[in-house]
């Protein structure tokens, strides 16, 4: 068969469904049983005169076009598919016996947990073919943002994206559902050019994804590399006692909602902190979640906002890691007035901020719990909105005078959070003889600690510490090295948003890499540039190398930048 041949037998009900929605291949399928309806077709591609429109089918086929006015998949489009595959004698492609796309994943997920398996499940033939099948498609959508770069992406190439993730979603790939509705996200930040949108976020998407697919496609495909629409919680043996602290909004991504912050009171646990997540799915139903109330819990009746001020003891309670689930069948055996001043949270305050840096080296997790800290500064420096960056910045120091710098970046939603930060920073300044104790998600970024306030204290009373001496770290070349990987960085950024047909040189930077003895990233880098070169230089379609290549050199600066900037900032600690 040809080459489209090869594309429209694989094209069965679930492939369209994933391209359009449900109710458009229906009325497509009724569309096709229409008189009159001619085709000319080729080995590439296809003219098909269809209810007064010509759809020209090319392969892929998410990149055919219909004179219609629409500027996604249409009707004519998946009625022109339909009619080929049943009047060309064209068989369905084997292995694409591909279930119906199921109901959208329930708004509370962790509510209703499901069975973990201990043998791991490998797929089917079919099933096997079916996800590799998907994932090469998916990363030929990667290699179309490549090609085009972000600046000069299509219109709807988002809607193919979109249309990715619910193909993803019909063969239970939740770990690729996911990423490629992150990409999508990152995507239509980029276009509508909001503030929040960072291109190296969406680099390290893109990569991620990509090499995730490339596994899918290079090894036997069990049921756990799909990963799960939902968490599987396991109840705990004891009851759990839990101290709310604090609350966060979720205004923005995939997701939209609360997460809810506990302190658990039992002091010798390794655990410190869960989370409760009241979070819908954006992507679904962006009108309907809106009116939906919110959350309740423990069989409590009421919303889980209004059990924030009052300590809670579980029993039979659920959990995921740090997850808490609002499972019915955990009952709230006690319920006591919360108080925040009290000795548990008080052995958590740092006062010093390198055990903050030390804590992040040592547990490099990108759990959020692992990430959340107490912690009460000495002074602050400054405070102020940077109208440049469209953040809110505060420096503050500990008691050794190590300087940190909190920020916040500007959300239309966060405005009133922001508002509240401007007082808190204004009091700081005037009164700085107070005691505030800030809960904060803390992480490294460009060899400084930063900070993400959730919570401000004022009435938490702290004992006196006696400063401990920092231990100087040697990191000769760290400043100088990670000076190199935010350029390194930047430029892929720049392959990444201007295309693969614009002219970006990577040799002088992997000869600077070498100089400073990573001969392993210059060797990457050289290759990133001879496969960059290569695509602009021949008639072959290479885009799918040069993809491979800068997932491989994101992966290395990715984790060379995690080391060094932990370096670098425990070097930058006073001595």
């Amino acid at each position: 068969m040809s080459e489209l041949q090869d594309a429209l037998a694989a094209a069965d009900e679930a492939y369209l469904t994933g391209l359009s929605n449900r109710g458009t291949y229906k009325r497509a399928c009724k569309d096709a049983e229409a008189d009159g309806i001619t085709a000319d077709m080729s080995d590439t591609s296809a003219e098909v005169h269809i209810g007064g429109e010509v759809c020209t089918l090319k392969v892929p086929l998410w990149e055919s076009v219909c004179t219609c006015p629409s500027r996604s998949i249409c009707r004519h489009l998946v009625a022109a598919i339909v009619w080929m595959r049943s009047h060309e004698d064209i068989p369905d492609a084997p292995g694409q016996d591909i279930p119906d796309v199921p109901d959208a994943p329930a708004i509370h997920e962790e509510t209703q947990p499901v069975e973990s398996k201990l043998e791991p499940e490998i797929l089917s033939e079919k099933e096997t073919a079916a996800v590799r099948a998907c994932a090469a498609d998916g990363c030929a959508l990667l290699c179309d943002i490549l090609r085009w770069g972000t600046v000069r992406l299509p219109e709807n190439l988002t809607e193919h994206i979109e249309a990715m993730a619910v193909r993803c979603h019909a063969l239970k790939m939740a770990d690729a559902e996911l990423m490629f509705r992150s990409i999508g996200t990152s995507l239509e930040e980029s276009r509508s050019r909001r503030a929040v949108f960072r291109a190296e976020q969406l680099l390290g998407r893109i990569c991620r994804t990509a090499a995730y697919l490339d596994s899918l496609q290079k090894q036997p495909v069990t049921a756990a590399m799909l990963g799960t629409f939902r968490n599987t919680y396991e109840t705990l043996p004891h009851d759990l006692t839990l101290l709310p602290i604090g609350e966060r909004k979720v205004t923005s991504g995939d997701h939209t909602g609360v997460i809810y912050y506990f302190l658990n009171m039992d002091e010798q646990a390794e655990q410190h902190f869960f989370t409760l997540s009241d979070l819908r799915p954006a992507y679904y139903d962006t009108v309907s979640t809106k009116r939906m109330p919110a959350a309740t819990a423990w069989g409590a009746g009421v919303p889980v906002h209004n059990l924030m001020h009052t300590k809670l003891t579980l029993h039979h309670a659920k959990v995921c890691g740090s997850k808490l689930s609002t499972s019915g069948e955990t009952i709230i055996a006690m319920q006591q007035k919360a108080d925040l001043d009290c000795d548990v949270l008080r052995h958590l305050v740092c006062t010093d901020f390198s055990q903050i840096i030390r804590k992040l080296a040592e547990n490099p997790s990108i759990q959020e719990t692992d990430h959340l800290f107490f912690l009460h500064p000495e002074q602050c420096l400054s405070a102020a909105f940077d109208s440049r960056s469209q953040q809110y910045r505060m420096t503050i120091t500990d008691a050794q005078g190590y300087h940190v710098e909190i920020q916040v970046r500007y959300r239309a939603e966060e405005k009133h959070f922001i508002e509240q930060l401007e007082k808190i920073g204004e009091s700081m300044l005037k009164h700085p003889e107070t005691t505030y104790v800030w809960f904060c998600s803390a992480w490294i970024e460009g060899g400084r600690l930063s900070l993400r306030p959730i919570e401000v204290y004022d009435f938490i009373t702290l004992p006196e510490s006696v400063p401990q001496p920092h231990i100087p770290v040697p990191a000769r070349h760290a400043a100088a090295v990670l000076a190199l990987t935010e350029e390194a960085e930047h430029q892929l950024c720049s392959l990444l948003q201007s295309g693969l047909r614009q002219g970006k040189q990577f040799a002088g930077l992997a000869r600077k890499a070498e100089e400073y003895g990573m001969q392993g990233f210059a060797d990457l880098l050289t290759v990133l540039h001879e496969r960059a070169d290569g695509y602009r230089h021949s008639t072959a379609d290479t885009a799918a190398d040069v993809l491979h290549a800068l997932t491989d050199a994101e992966r290395y600066l990715y984790l060379c930048r995690h080391k060094v900037e932990i370096l670098t900032a425990l070097a930058a600690l006073p001595q």
